[in-house]
């Protein structure tokens, strides 16, 4: 809820999102949050600065305000969806698009791949982007467990810088997803689930063991050889 000394800082409804002057969100959350910090800028004597990109903002910054660790100041504006940079001021950028914006933060993994672009989509499900429609892309979605959602997520975050991992964790999520999607394509194939196809220990039985090695191999090499 906006208060009175917001009033400045109104959210718009826009056909796909929210906007406050001119800076556009998915969700009415985020709208709100950024409203409250731009109103206490301004109420403050801060400034609403527009600018083309993080560069820009960050050049100003150090111009305006006291110099600060550049590094810092990026990971702001990544985190915040590239949208705003809150410091004694704020510098947004201007008419900011809703979609296409790879740094745009999501309520949850499911709303991140209902906006996510087909080619992104191809790369994780192994979908032929020429021939598959929205529908095959939800229905290969609707199969993987919450859990598996979200590690698939935070890779396409990791992948796009907007968390970071040290190697060890980086490459344990990596192999985490691609087990994940190999064994949804295992059981596909077999139109068996993964239990049927293991042993008392949970390894795989002999005559699936070597067809999930090569699944693995080519997801592997179709995230490796791919952006996201």
């Amino acid at each position: 809820m906006i208060h009175n000394d917001m009033k400045k800082c109104r959210i718009e409804k826009k056909g796909n999102g929210f906007a406050v002057r001119g800076t556009n969100f998915l969700n009415y959350c985020d709208a709100d949050i950024y409203a409250y910090y731009l109103a206490n800028t301004l109420n403050n004597g801060g400034k609403l600065i527009y600018v083309s990109g993080v560069d820009e903002a960050i050049e100003k910054h150090n111009q305006l305000e006291e110099v600060t660790n550049g590094d810092w100041l990026r990971a702001c504006w990544n985190r915040n969806a590239e949208c705003y940079l809150h410091t004694k001021n704020v510098y947004a950028l201007k008419d900011n698009p809703l979609h296409g914006n790879k740094h745009q933060w999501y309520k949850d993994a499911d709303q991140w791949w209902e906006y996510m672009p087909i080619e992104t989509k191809a790369v994780i499900s192994g979908i032929d982007s020429q021939t598959a429609t929205d529908y095959h892309y939800r229905a290969f979605w609707a199969k993987i467990q919450p859990s598996d959602k979200n590690c698939i997520h935070k890779y396409w975050r990791h992948r796009n810088g907007l968390i970071r991992l040290d190697e060890d964790d980086a490459n344990s999520l990596q192999m985490e997803v691609i087990c994940e999607l190999a064994d949804l394509q295992l059981e596909q194939e077999y139109s068996k689930s993964r239990e049927d196809m293991c042993d008392e220990n949970g390894s795989f039985d002999e005559e699936y063991q070597d067809r999930f090695n090569d699944i693995y191999d080519e997801i592997e090499a179709r995230l490796l050889d791919n952006e996201l």
